[in-house]
């Protein structure tokens, strides 16, 4: 049976209540399908009421019902449901006639005159469908023996309304909701009222939009039958469940909701197998809530239920994900942030009325937007003690809002400052072990706490997520993580993780410590006891470099000091075995390059650790390290000559080929670009204030990157081996239409490359190519006339060289497109040609790696019209390999202008001069267009 499938039983038992409202439930969801309205639609919800012959009417109000559609008529309709049997025509008669029979029941033929379909629901009768016509036949001649002609009646019975149930997935879901993880509307409805307190839900702007977004969102997904995925975030007790609750509580969507509190494993399979089951032109939207979604399992449902149509799914979760969308392209996302100042103050005034504007600012700034926190001080705060000028005040208010939440009990404090320490405290099945082992290292009676747990959970200020508990909203759990931090020191906490012996939980901790500000001497001890006691060996194993990444920012010069330390005496060697700790240190380095304090010493790590990739373990170092030389979008607020500057110190201490070869993978990357990579991310999951990317503003600032550049690529190149001053070049000729733009630096760059040439021969093409292409591209870009008129020299210059070999070089690796015109083109072409046809020079002409060769061919035979230069060519064969070129020979002898007999006996000489025959006749045939040389070359190969 199909998860959407009905059990017929299930049908079979439904009452006189039951019936009519699974009828309404499928009804609802027609019209919705439809798109008809919910107006037209009344049934009674109760078959043994009087109804006139009418339990029910849909006026569609002629809006057209499709013809084929396979349950409803094309008509308005008149329900009658018998949670009974029916019977023979006297059981009809009873059913619709007046106690006299002389006429229809009242409301019946008010209705059958107006057109109405009469359709008669019975969850008790089960006969073949031909049975059920016959019903059909003796039904509609009651209606004509009371002259009622051109009635139209249907019946449904048992399996006709299993049938139709069965087709909206929605209904099996609202029925068996015992088995189903999900709930309907209703259910999620009355858990955001149980900590509403009737408190007038209050938007910003931004919430509005967002809320308008995810709407359209929803309606375009309908209406193109396409799956939507929108992911919702935002600290804890900051609104979203609310948020996301009011968006769908509308007429429009509320009935198509599904909800579920928390996501386990078992509900993407669910959902798997939910989806599968939908028509394949599935007309139903769903829409499913998940709250405390992880990304990555909101990831997971992407990946497997994005080709499924008329599907969203919205999922929620307090922890800020930092992926990029790539592994969900289609993603909606929105990241809930707190309620504007005038909202909150609506808000708080919405809850304590004696608050006054300048009182309620003043309690609002101290909310931080949390629109929970908001209700809570409002009610709380005492207006005779409250002192909104003392800076410890948001302290005072977050005491007494704990003391008034556990009636000032220590226990109960207690148990919150324990679950306050982790981002997520353990809580049930395999994890309630450490939660006994936690409060019993804190001195809390295990059997109570459970008790006060739920009470706190009553009450809102504990959530509970799958497994695990946490407190919100936010601040009142870093308010009572940070007066856990204030009794205990960090030998305490070490002596609790050495019972719990579990990885995640350490790392939920310093997760947790990682959203904490730290402001007080208590914090910075806990930090420096935290570092300082790290050591390689946990570095290395991944979860010590976690821990460092979590805290770097607490206190960056102490932190990377600490680095330091750990790996000053590391070899290439050493740090090549460096494996599951590389990835937080790279990303903890990533966040401070992005500081002038710590950029230096941070970039030079980070080049330790590109020098020595791993490509077996997650990382990027050499990818971070080069584009943070980029001139803009570096990932850091360091001025670029800074930058520079650096750059040359470390190609001076590292004199090695293959560290300098990383070093000038930088140095091409701080060339101007068209576009710059925006890699860099802030990975933390609660960023500290990150500076902004460096960008020049003036200038001078411009101008001084330019001096620096050319400082820079003179420096390199003079201090390079002969294989790093070709890539030095390479990557400036590839740079070099943007660099055109630049006349800090365009004249210069040409002159430099101008100088190299004779040392470099190979350059000439790859200059005379890239000129070609600013030449053909590029005028109309931001290029002054002297730059514009040195290139149309140097340009010049290739085109009318005298010398044969420079000729054949930019002839023989220039395509033919890369030329800037088709008379250059020609003009080259005729010189060489005249070489060969003069001096029967065949130099190069067979190398796989020459371009235009064809095109030789082709002019030698307009100069060589009597054949002269044939045997020449023909002896060329012979030394063709698998790594030739063999188009000079094809385009001469395919281009002579002989007659068919003449081609035969070409064949016969090609023939007998190669061996492999194939390094010919497979180009041969391509070029064939004369059937009877096709005719003779077949036999002769077949012999």
């Amino acid at each position: 049976m199909a998860i959407s499938d009905i059990d017929m039983n299930d049908i079979k038992n439904l009452n006189e209540v039951g019936l009519p409202a699974l009828v309404y439930q499928i009804m609802y969801y027609e019209i919705a399908k439809l798109n008809l309205l919910n107006q037209g639609l009344d049934i009674s919800l109760n078959t043994k009421t009087g109804d006139g012959g009418s339990d029910g009417e849909f006026n569609n109000f002629n809006k057209a019902i499709p013809v084929n559609h396979p349950f409803l008529p094309n008509t308005n309709i008149v329900f009658q449901f018998k949670a009974a049997g029916i019977d023979d025509k006297s059981w009809f008669e009873h059913e619709i006639l007046k106690s006299d029979k002389t006429d229809l029941k009242p409301k019946l033929k008010e209705l059958i005159q107006s057109g109405y379909t009469y359709l008669l629901i019975t969850n008790k009768t089960d006969l073949p469908a031909i049975k059920f016509e016959e019903k059909e036949r003796v039904l509609k001649e009651v209606f004509i023996s009371k002259g009622y002609q051109n009635v139209s009646v249907k019946i449904f019975g048992l399996a006709k309304l299993t049938e139709w149930a069965s087709s909206i997935p929605q209904i099996y879901l609202s029925r068996n909701l015992h088995t189903k993880y999900f709930e309907l509307f209703d259910f999620y409805e009355r858990e955001i009222n149980q900590f509403s307190d009737d408190v007038k839900y209050i938007n910003d702007k931004k919430r509005e939009t967002s809320i308008a977004q995810i709407r359209e969102e929803i309606d375009k997904t309908f209406t193109s039958h396409s799956s939507s995925f929108i992911r919702v975030e935002g600290f804890s007790g900051i609104g979203k469940t609310r948020f996301i609750y009011e968006t769908l509580n509308d007429e429009k969507y509320k009935n198509f909701v599904l909800y579920v509190q928390n996501y386990n494993d078992s509900i993407l399979n669910d959902l798997q197998v939910f989806c599968k089951k939908l028509p394949t032109n599935s007309q139903e939207l769903v829409i499913f809530v998940i709250d405390e979604c992880p990304y990555d399992s909101h990831v997971q449902i992407y990946t497997h239920l994005k080709t499924y149509p008329n599907l969203v799914v919205i999922t929620i979760d307090q922890v800020l994900s930092t992926q990029d969308k790539i592994r969900c392209q289609d993603e909606k996302r929105i990241m809930l942030e707190g309620l504007e100042e005038a909202e909150t103050v609506k808000l708080i005034q919405e809850v304590n009325h004696l608050l006054d504007d300048d009182l309620a600012k003043k309690i609002a700034y101290y909310t931080e937007g949390y629109p929970r926190l908001a209700k809570f001080m409002a009610e709380s705060y005492d207006i005779g003690k409250g002192d909104t000028n003392d800076p410890n005040e948001k302290t005072r208010l977050l005491d007494g809002l704990v003391e008034k939440i556990t009636a000032n009990s220590v226990e109960s404090i207690k148990i919150l400052q324990a679950i306050s320490i982790f981002k997520m405290f353990p809580n049930t099945d395999e994890f309630s072990q450490y939660k006994k082992i936690i409060f019993a290292h804190l001195g809390i009676d295990n059997a109570s706490a459970s008790i006060t747990i739920k009470n706190f959970i009553k009450k809102g200020i504990v959530r509970e997520a799958g497994r695990f508990l946490y407190i919100s909203p936010r601040p009142i759990s870093i308010h009572l993580f940070n007066q856990f931090l204030t009794i205990y020191d960090y030998d305490f906490i070490d002596e609790v993780f050495n019972k719990l012996n579990n990885e995640g939980l350490m790392s939920s901790f310093f997760e947790k410590l990682q959203g904490v500000p730290f402001d007080t001497h208590q914090h910075k001890d806990l930090l420096f006891q935290i570092l300082s006691k790290l050591t390689y060996e946990q570095i290395s194993d991944g979860f010590g470099s976690k821990i460092f990444y979590t805290l770097c920012l607490k206190d960056r010069k102490y932190s990377i000091g600490i680095l330091e330390k750990l790996l000053k005496d590391k070899t290439k060697e050493n740090l090549l075995k460096l494996e599951e700790g590389r990835r937080y240190l790279v990303h903890a380095l990533e966040e401070l390059i992005a500081f002038k304090d710590t950029f230096v010493d941070s970039i030079k790590i980070l080049f330790q650790l590109a020098r020595a990739e791993n490509e077996s373990w997650s990382n990027n170092s050499k990818g971070i390290f080069t584009e943070t030389f980029q001139w803009v979008l570096g990932g850091t607020e360091v001025n670029i000559v800074k930058r520079l500057e650096l750059l040359k110190s470390l190609y001076l201490e590292f004199t090695l080929d293959e560290d300098r070869l990383i070093l000038l993978e930088a140095l091409e990357t701080s060339y101007p670009k068209h576009n710059y990579m925006a890699t860099h991310k802030n990975h933390s999951t609660f960023p500290e204030n990150i500076p902004e990317n460096y960008y020049p503003t003036t200038q001078d600032e411009i101008d001084a990157y330019f001096e620096k550049l050319k400082e820079l690529i003179t420096f390199t190149y003079e201090n390079s081996s002969i294989n790093l001053q070709s890539k030095i070049l390479n990557d400036l000729l590839h740079s070099s239409r943007m660099m055109m733009q630049y006349n800090q630096i365009n004249i210069w760059l040409l002159e430099f490359i101008e100088k190299l040439l004779c040392a470099h021969p190979y350059l000439k093409s790859l200059l005379f190519e890239e000129i070609s292409m600013i030449l053909e591209y590029d005028k109309d870009e931001k290029l002054s006339e002297n730059i514009l008129n040195k290139l149309e020299s140097l340009y010049n210059k290739f085109t009318n060289t005298k010398d044969i070999e420079e000729t054949k070089e930019l002839f023989f690796q220039t395509e033919r497109y890369r030329y800037n015109s088709e008379e250059a083109f020609e003009k080259h072409c005729k010189v060489i040609t005249q070489d060969i046809w003069i001096n029967r020079n065949y130099t190069g002409l067979l190398e796989k790696s020459t371009s235009n060769v064809f095109d030789l061919g082709k002019e030698l035979v307009k100069i060589d019209i009597e054949g002269n230069l044939y045997e020449d060519i023909l002896n060329l064969i012979p030394t063709l390999t698998k790594n030739s070129n063999n188009r000079f020979i094809l385009g001469y002898l395919f281009n002579s202008p002989i007659d068919t007999n003449s081609y035969h006996s070409m064949f016969d000489d090609i023939y007998t001069r190669l061996d492999d025959k194939s390094l010919m006749f497979d180009d041969i045939y391509t070029r064939l267009d004369d059937k009877s040389l096709i005719l003779y070359i077949i036999p002769n190969l077949q012999k």
